[in-house]
Protein backbone atom coordinates (compact mmCIF):
# COMPACT_ATOMS: atom_id res chain seq x y z
CA UNK A 1 0.00 0.00 0.00
CA UNK A 2 1.34 3.18 -0.88
CA UNK A 3 2.34 6.04 1.55
CA UNK A 4 -0.60 8.20 0.21
CA UNK A 5 -2.84 5.20 0.66
CA UNK A 6 -2.05 4.31 3.83
CA UNK A 7 -2.71 7.99 4.73
CA UNK A 8 -5.77 8.41 3.52
CA UNK A 9 -7.46 5.22 4.89
CA UNK A 10 -5.83 6.07 8.37
CA UNK A 11 -7.49 9.57 7.98
CA UNK A 12 -10.97 7.54 7.29
CA UNK A 13 -11.02 4.98 9.74
CA UNK A 14 -9.88 7.91 12.79
CA UNK A 15 -12.81 10.29 11.35
CA UNK A 16 -14.99 7.18 12.02
CA UNK A 17 -14.38 5.88 15.26
CA UNK A 18 -12.87 8.55 17.18
CA UNK A 19 -13.05 11.86 15.29
CA UNK A 20 -10.68 14.72 16.31
CA UNK A 21 -7.45 14.55 17.41
CA UNK A 22 -6.56 14.80 21.13
CA UNK A 23 -5.05 17.33 23.01
CA UNK A 24 -1.66 17.90 22.95
CA UNK A 25 0.17 20.45 25.64
CA UNK A 26 1.00 23.86 25.82
CA UNK A 27 1.95 26.54 28.27
CA UNK A 28 -1.25 28.79 29.72
CA UNK A 29 -2.40 31.41 32.38
CA UNK A 30 -5.44 32.44 33.18
CA UNK A 31 -5.89 36.20 34.38
CA UNK A 32 -8.74 37.53 35.94
CA UNK A 33 -7.80 39.66 38.24
CA UNK A 34 -9.02 43.71 38.08
CA UNK A 35 -11.62 42.12 35.06
CA UNK A 36 -15.14 43.09 36.74
CA UNK A 37 -17.39 41.99 34.51
CA UNK A 38 -18.85 39.18 32.47
CA UNK A 39 -19.06 39.07 28.67
CA UNK A 40 -15.78 39.83 27.40
CA UNK A 41 -16.02 39.97 23.89
CA UNK A 42 -12.74 40.66 21.53
CA UNK A 43 -8.97 41.42 21.96
CA UNK A 44 -6.37 43.38 19.92
CA UNK A 45 -2.79 43.91 20.43
CA UNK A 46 -2.46 47.87 21.01
CA UNK A 47 0.64 50.46 19.99
CA UNK A 48 2.01 50.29 23.34
CA UNK A 49 2.77 46.86 23.61
CA UNK A 50 -0.30 45.55 25.81
CA UNK A 51 -3.72 44.01 24.81
CA UNK A 52 -6.87 45.53 24.85
CA UNK A 53 -10.39 44.20 24.89
CA UNK A 54 -13.85 44.60 25.12
CA UNK A 55 -16.69 43.93 27.55
CA UNK A 56 -19.99 43.95 26.84
CA UNK A 57 -21.39 46.12 29.55
CA UNK A 58 -19.60 49.17 28.40
CA UNK A 59 -15.86 48.80 29.57
CA UNK A 60 -12.56 48.90 27.56
CA UNK A 61 -9.71 47.11 29.32
CA UNK A 62 -5.91 47.00 28.52
CA UNK A 63 -4.38 43.87 30.05
CA UNK A 64 -0.27 44.01 30.20
CA UNK A 65 1.60 41.31 29.20
CA UNK A 66 2.58 40.34 33.11
CA UNK A 67 -1.30 40.05 33.22
CA UNK A 68 -2.14 43.70 35.24
CA UNK A 69 -5.32 44.79 34.20
CA UNK A 70 -6.88 48.50 33.86
CA UNK A 71 -10.38 49.47 32.81
CA UNK A 72 -12.06 51.91 31.27
CA UNK A 73 -15.60 53.03 30.75
CA UNK A 74 -17.18 53.63 27.35
CA UNK A 75 -20.23 54.23 26.14
CA UNK A 76 -23.32 51.65 25.53
CA UNK A 77 -22.77 47.94 24.96
CA UNK A 78 -19.25 47.27 23.15
CA UNK A 79 -18.34 44.67 21.06
CA UNK A 80 -15.33 44.84 17.93
CA UNK A 81 -12.34 46.58 18.71
CA UNK A 82 -8.40 47.63 16.62
CA UNK A 83 -5.85 49.15 16.80
CA UNK A 84 -5.97 52.48 14.61
CA UNK A 85 -3.72 54.28 12.15
CA UNK A 86 -3.45 57.35 14.66
CA UNK A 87 -2.17 55.60 17.62
CA UNK A 88 -5.68 54.68 19.69
CA UNK A 89 -7.57 51.53 19.88
CA UNK A 90 -11.07 51.89 18.43
CA UNK A 91 -13.86 50.00 19.42
CA UNK A 92 -17.86 49.78 18.13
CA UNK A 93 -19.95 50.46 20.35
CA UNK A 94 -24.33 51.12 20.94
CA UNK A 95 -25.20 54.71 21.48
CA UNK A 96 -28.69 55.48 23.46
CA UNK A 97 -29.56 58.10 20.52
CA UNK A 98 -27.54 57.37 17.63
CA UNK A 99 -27.38 53.30 17.54
CA UNK A 100 -23.85 51.95 16.35
CA UNK A 101 -21.04 53.84 16.66
CA UNK A 102 -16.93 53.84 16.80
CA UNK A 103 -15.03 55.39 19.90
CA UNK A 104 -11.61 55.17 20.78
CA UNK A 105 -8.98 54.97 23.46
CA UNK A 106 -5.92 56.67 23.73
CA UNK A 107 -2.92 54.40 24.73
CA UNK A 108 -2.90 56.70 28.25
CA UNK A 109 -6.98 55.91 28.86
CA UNK A 110 -8.18 58.97 27.51
CA UNK A 111 -11.78 57.94 26.13
CA UNK A 112 -13.22 59.67 23.13
CA UNK A 113 -16.67 59.85 22.44
CA UNK A 114 -18.48 57.55 19.31
CA UNK A 115 -18.79 58.77 16.15
CA UNK A 116 -22.05 57.59 14.63
CA UNK A 117 -21.74 55.52 11.58
CA UNK A 118 -25.19 56.56 9.78
CA UNK A 119 -28.79 55.98 10.13
CA UNK A 120 -29.61 53.00 12.34
CA UNK A 121 -30.72 49.94 12.19
CA UNK A 122 -27.26 48.29 12.58
CA UNK A 123 -24.47 46.85 14.90
CA UNK A 124 -21.07 46.88 14.12
CA UNK A 125 -19.78 43.09 14.39
CA UNK A 126 -16.49 43.67 13.09
CA UNK A 127 -13.50 46.35 12.82
CA UNK A 128 -10.00 46.52 10.87
CA UNK A 129 -7.33 48.74 10.79
CA UNK A 130 -7.04 49.72 6.60
CA UNK A 131 -3.98 49.59 4.51
CA UNK A 132 -5.41 53.29 3.52
CA UNK A 133 -5.08 54.63 7.61
CA UNK A 134 -8.94 54.29 8.03
CA UNK A 135 -11.26 52.04 9.96
CA UNK A 136 -13.00 49.32 8.30
CA UNK A 137 -16.24 47.02 9.85
CA UNK A 138 -18.75 45.27 9.21
CA UNK A 139 -22.71 45.67 10.04
CA UNK A 140 -25.15 43.35 11.31
CA UNK A 141 -28.68 44.22 9.64
CA UNK A 142 -28.13 46.79 7.68
CA UNK A 143 -28.14 47.44 3.98
CA UNK A 144 -25.42 49.17 3.97
CA UNK A 145 -23.03 46.54 5.75
CA UNK A 146 -20.04 47.56 4.87
CA UNK A 147 -18.24 50.44 5.90
CA UNK A 148 -14.57 53.31 6.20
CA UNK A 149 -14.43 55.58 8.86
CA UNK A 150 -11.49 57.79 8.86
CA UNK A 151 -9.85 58.41 12.23
CA UNK A 152 -11.53 62.49 12.15
CA UNK A 153 -15.17 60.17 12.01
CA UNK A 154 -16.15 60.74 8.44
CA UNK A 155 -18.07 57.77 7.20
CA UNK A 156 -18.46 55.77 3.76
CA UNK A 157 -21.01 52.85 3.61
CA UNK A 158 -20.94 49.90 0.81
CA UNK A 159 -23.52 47.01 0.08
CA UNK A 160 -22.08 43.74 0.19
CA UNK A 161 -22.24 41.36 -2.81
CA UNK A 162 -25.03 41.04 -4.10
CA UNK A 163 -28.83 41.30 -2.43
CA UNK A 164 -29.72 40.69 1.23
CA UNK A 165 -26.68 39.50 3.02
CA UNK A 166 -24.57 39.39 5.92
CA UNK A 167 -20.89 40.07 5.90
CA UNK A 168 -19.21 38.52 9.29
CA UNK A 169 -15.53 39.51 10.22
CA UNK A 170 -13.02 41.55 8.06
CA UNK A 171 -9.88 41.88 8.12
CA UNK A 172 -6.49 43.43 6.27
CA UNK A 173 -5.50 41.35 3.54
CA UNK A 174 -1.88 41.26 2.12
CA UNK A 175 -2.92 42.24 -1.09
CA UNK A 176 -3.37 46.27 -0.10
CA UNK A 177 -7.35 45.40 -0.24
CA UNK A 178 -10.29 44.94 2.87
CA UNK A 179 -11.14 41.06 3.09
CA UNK A 180 -14.48 40.04 4.65
CA UNK A 181 -16.10 36.30 4.97
CA UNK A 182 -19.91 36.04 4.20
CA UNK A 183 -21.76 33.54 5.41
CA UNK A 184 -24.53 33.17 3.38
CA UNK A 185 -28.33 32.34 4.24
CA UNK A 186 -29.24 35.61 5.24
CA UNK A 187 -33.00 36.20 5.12
CA UNK A 188 -34.82 39.94 5.44
CA UNK A 189 -37.61 39.19 7.75
CA UNK A 190 -39.83 41.47 5.43
CA UNK A 191 -38.78 40.06 2.05
CA UNK A 192 -38.22 36.30 3.15
CA UNK A 193 -37.83 35.66 -1.22
CA UNK A 194 -35.09 37.46 -1.40
CA UNK A 195 -32.41 36.06 0.24
CA UNK A 196 -29.27 34.74 -0.91
CA UNK A 197 -26.89 31.62 -0.22
CA UNK A 198 -23.92 33.50 -1.12
CA UNK A 199 -20.86 31.76 0.96
CA UNK A 200 -17.15 32.45 0.74
CA UNK A 201 -14.80 35.72 0.88
CA UNK A 202 -15.16 38.83 -0.39
CA UNK A 203 -12.30 41.52 -1.18
CA UNK A 204 -13.25 45.16 -0.75
CA UNK A 205 -10.31 47.78 -2.11
CA UNK A 206 -9.88 51.31 -0.49
CA UNK A 207 -11.66 52.38 -2.90
CA UNK A 208 -15.01 50.22 -2.44
CA UNK A 209 -14.96 48.06 -5.48
CA UNK A 210 -15.98 44.71 -4.53
CA UNK A 211 -15.39 41.54 -6.00
CA UNK A 212 -16.66 37.69 -4.41
CA UNK A 213 -14.89 34.85 -3.94
CA UNK A 214 -17.57 32.19 -3.74
CA UNK A 215 -17.23 28.93 -1.77
CA UNK A 216 -18.75 25.89 -3.62
CA UNK A 217 -18.30 23.24 -0.94
CA UNK A 218 -21.58 22.65 0.06
CA UNK A 219 -22.85 24.48 3.48
CA UNK A 220 -19.42 25.95 4.06
CA UNK A 221 -19.87 28.96 6.16
CA UNK A 222 -16.89 30.86 6.66
CA UNK A 223 -17.01 33.58 9.82
CA UNK A 224 -13.50 34.61 10.69
CA UNK A 225 -10.16 35.08 8.59
CA UNK A 226 -6.29 36.36 8.66
CA UNK A 227 -3.66 37.24 6.29
CA UNK A 228 -1.38 34.13 6.36
CA UNK A 229 2.30 33.93 6.07
CA UNK A 230 2.15 32.45 2.62
CA UNK A 231 0.96 35.49 1.14
CA UNK A 232 -3.25 33.95 1.33
CA UNK A 233 -6.27 34.11 3.48
CA UNK A 234 -6.84 31.66 6.07
CA UNK A 235 -10.29 31.25 7.68
CA UNK A 236 -12.61 29.43 9.97
CA UNK A 237 -15.29 28.13 8.42
CA UNK A 238 -18.88 26.21 9.58
CA UNK A 239 -20.84 23.64 8.00
CA UNK A 240 -21.45 19.72 7.64
CA UNK A 241 -17.60 19.59 9.75
CA UNK A 242 -16.17 22.55 11.05
CA UNK A 243 -13.20 23.61 8.64
CA UNK A 244 -9.78 25.67 8.36
CA UNK A 245 -9.80 27.65 4.53
CA UNK A 246 -7.05 28.52 2.88
CA UNK A 247 -7.66 30.97 0.00
CA UNK A 248 -4.91 32.93 -2.96
CA UNK A 249 -5.78 36.17 -4.23
CA UNK A 250 -7.03 35.04 -6.91
CA UNK A 251 -9.93 32.94 -5.23
CA UNK A 252 -8.24 29.22 -5.06
CA UNK A 253 -9.16 27.37 -1.92
CA UNK A 254 -8.52 24.60 0.15
CA UNK A 255 -10.23 23.53 2.81
CA UNK A 256 -8.99 21.20 5.85
CA UNK A 257 -10.45 19.35 8.36
CA UNK A 258 -10.50 21.72 11.95
CA UNK A 259 -10.66 18.56 14.04
CA UNK A 260 -13.03 20.08 16.17
CA UNK A 261 -14.82 18.29 18.83
CA UNK A 262 -18.60 17.47 17.84
CA UNK A 263 -21.18 20.28 18.49
CA UNK A 264 -18.36 22.88 19.06
CA UNK A 265 -17.99 25.72 16.91
CA UNK A 266 -14.79 27.80 15.79
CA UNK A 267 -14.19 31.08 16.28
CA UNK A 268 -11.09 33.76 15.45
CA UNK A 269 -8.08 33.01 13.55
CA UNK A 270 -4.66 34.64 13.66
CA UNK A 271 -1.25 34.03 12.17
CA UNK A 272 0.76 32.84 15.17
CA UNK A 273 4.37 33.94 15.92
CA UNK A 274 5.57 30.52 14.86
CA UNK A 275 4.60 31.17 11.55
CA UNK A 276 1.60 28.54 11.95
CA UNK A 277 -2.36 29.85 11.85
CA UNK A 278 -4.16 29.49 15.56
CA UNK A 279 -7.60 29.27 15.52
CA UNK A 280 -10.07 28.72 18.85
CA UNK A 281 -12.71 26.42 19.01
CA UNK A 282 -15.16 26.18 21.65
CA UNK A 283 -14.73 24.67 24.71
CA UNK A 284 -12.08 26.70 25.79
CA UNK A 285 -9.87 24.72 22.94
CA UNK A 286 -7.55 26.31 20.37
CA UNK A 287 -6.35 24.77 17.41
CA UNK A 288 -2.73 25.01 15.21
CA UNK A 289 -2.52 24.21 11.56
CA UNK A 290 0.75 24.53 9.51
CA UNK A 291 0.73 25.46 6.32
CA UNK A 292 0.59 21.89 5.26
CA UNK A 293 -2.42 21.79 6.37
CA UNK A 294 -1.64 19.54 9.74
CA UNK A 295 -3.79 20.57 12.50
CA UNK A 296 -3.33 20.13 16.73
CA UNK A 297 -6.11 20.98 19.20
CA UNK A 298 -5.02 22.06 22.43
CA UNK A 299 -6.59 22.15 25.43
CA UNK A 300 -6.89 25.83 27.59
CA UNK A 301 -7.79 26.74 31.39
CA UNK A 302 -11.10 28.38 29.86
CA UNK A 303 -14.36 26.27 29.24
CA UNK A 304 -16.76 28.56 27.46
CA UNK A 305 -19.04 26.99 25.42
CA UNK A 306 -18.47 29.79 22.71
CA UNK A 307 -15.11 30.42 20.83
CA UNK A 308 -12.42 33.12 22.26
CA UNK A 309 -11.47 35.75 20.25
CA UNK A 310 -7.59 35.83 19.32
CA UNK A 311 -4.62 38.23 19.30
CA UNK A 312 -1.11 38.09 18.95
CA UNK A 313 0.95 39.77 22.17
CA UNK A 314 4.40 41.93 21.76
CA UNK A 315 5.87 39.15 23.70
CA UNK A 316 5.70 36.55 20.85
CA UNK A 317 2.67 34.98 22.60
CA UNK A 318 -1.42 34.42 22.12
CA UNK A 319 -3.79 35.95 24.36
CA UNK A 320 -7.65 34.74 24.21
CA UNK A 321 -10.47 36.03 25.92
CA UNK A 322 -12.71 33.54 27.61
CA UNK A 323 -15.95 34.60 29.30
CA UNK A 324 -14.63 36.40 32.45
CA UNK A 325 -11.03 36.00 31.66
CA UNK A 326 -8.20 36.33 29.93
CA UNK A 327 -5.77 33.95 28.84
CA UNK A 328 -2.17 33.38 27.49
CA UNK A 329 -1.06 31.00 25.61
CA UNK A 330 2.81 29.96 25.23
CA UNK A 331 3.31 28.30 21.73
CA UNK A 332 5.54 25.02 22.16
CA UNK A 333 8.89 25.67 20.82
CA UNK A 334 10.89 23.83 19.41
CA UNK A 335 10.47 20.81 16.43
CA UNK A 336 8.43 17.28 16.79
CA UNK A 337 10.64 15.08 14.54
CA UNK A 338 8.13 12.24 13.76
CA UNK A 339 9.66 8.40 15.53
CA UNK A 340 9.20 5.40 14.12
CA UNK A 341 6.33 3.82 15.73
CA UNK A 342 5.09 0.96 13.47
CA UNK A 343 5.48 -2.21 14.98
CA UNK A 344 5.20 -0.72 18.57
CA UNK A 345 2.91 -1.48 21.43
CA UNK A 346 0.95 1.41 22.01
CA UNK A 347 2.07 2.28 25.03
CA UNK A 348 5.43 2.31 23.72
CA UNK A 349 4.24 4.21 20.98
CA UNK A 350 3.14 6.87 23.52
CA UNK A 351 6.54 7.01 25.54
CA UNK A 352 8.92 7.57 21.98
CA UNK A 353 6.24 10.39 20.96
CA UNK A 354 6.26 12.31 24.05
CA UNK A 355 10.37 11.75 23.84
CA UNK A 356 10.50 12.97 20.51
CA UNK A 357 8.11 16.49 21.58
CA UNK A 358 5.48 15.20 19.66
CA UNK A 359 1.71 14.17 21.10
CA UNK A 360 -0.45 11.30 20.60
CA UNK A 361 -2.97 12.28 17.69
CA UNK A 362 -6.54 10.14 16.38
CA UNK A 363 -6.48 6.87 17.50
CA UNK A 364 -7.92 4.29 15.22
CA UNK A 365 -8.41 1.00 16.95
CA UNK A 366 -10.45 -2.39 17.35
CA UNK A 367 -13.51 -2.13 19.48
CA UNK A 368 -13.77 -3.52 23.08
CA UNK A 369 -9.73 -3.89 23.09
CA UNK A 370 -7.28 -3.12 25.34
CA UNK A 371 -5.08 -0.33 23.48
CA UNK A 372 -2.08 -0.36 25.64
CA UNK A 373 -1.22 -4.14 24.01
CA UNK A 374 -2.06 -3.67 20.61
CA UNK A 375 0.43 -2.88 17.72
CA UNK A 376 0.86 0.21 15.73
CA UNK A 377 0.09 -0.65 12.09
CA UNK A 378 0.36 2.85 10.58
CA UNK A 379 1.02 6.15 11.23
CA UNK A 380 0.96 9.69 10.04
CA UNK A 381 2.73 11.89 9.22
CA UNK A 382 5.44 8.94 8.51
CA UNK A 383 8.89 9.04 10.52
CA UNK A 384 10.97 11.16 9.90
CA UNK A 385 8.65 14.37 9.63
CA UNK A 386 9.99 17.61 10.86
CA UNK A 387 7.15 19.04 12.67
CA UNK A 388 6.37 22.26 14.91
CA UNK A 389 6.31 21.35 18.57
CA UNK A 390 3.91 18.93 19.93
CA UNK A 391 2.57 17.81 16.69
CA UNK A 392 -0.12 15.54 16.77
CA UNK A 393 0.78 11.62 14.94
CA UNK A 394 -2.31 10.06 14.47
CA UNK A 395 -1.72 5.88 14.49
CA UNK A 396 -3.75 3.03 13.59
CA UNK A 397 -3.81 -0.57 15.94
CA UNK A 398 -4.14 -3.65 15.43
CA UNK A 399 -4.37 -6.60 18.12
Amino acid sequence: MSRTARAALLGALCALLLGPAAAGAIQTVAYSDGITQRGIAAIAAGPDGNLWFTERDGRVGRITTDGTVTEFVGSGPLLAIAAGADGAIWFSETLPDAGAALGSVTVDGTVRGGFPIGPPPGSVLSLASGPDGALWFTLLGAEQNVGRMTTAGAVTRYASTYGPSQPEQIAAGPDGALWYAEGGSFIEPEHPSAGTTFRGLVRITTAGAITPFPLRARGVRPFDLTAGPDGALWFTASGPAQQIGRMTTTGRYTLFDARAPRNRFLGSIVSGPDGNLWYTVGGGRVGRITRRGLVTIFRTPSRAVAPGDLAVGSDGNLWMTATRAIVKIVPPRGRCVVPRLVGLRFAGAKRRLHRANCTVGAVAAPRRAHRSRLVVQHQFPHHGARLPAESAVDVMLRR
